[in-house]
């Protein structure tokens, strides 16, 4: 799943979610419920800190043994 923002603490932005086929392509999926895993994942934000909070995109990989890994991407400074 990624989510982009079109500036750090966004409330709202772009949600893809793409599932890794044998094959390594990948496709586009529609989960049960596509609006709580980005609503859970932004409030992630309340418990990092003041630098880590102004993320602009979110990578969420799971594998099929259940890890998972986060990625956070930072508008570049000025």
């Amino acid at each position: 799943m990624v989510i982009e923002l079109r500036k750090p603490h966004a409330e709202t932005g772009g949600v893809l979610y793409l599932v890794t086929l044998p094959d390594d392509r990948t496709e586009p999926f529609k989960p049960c419920d596509p609006r709580l895993p980005p609503v859970r994942l932004l409030d992630l934000r309340e418990i990092q800190s003041d630098k880590e909070r102004g993320w602009t995109k979110l990578i969420l990989t799971m594998q099929p043994d259940a890890s998972f890994d986060l990625k956070y991407e930072y508008p570049a400074k000025n």
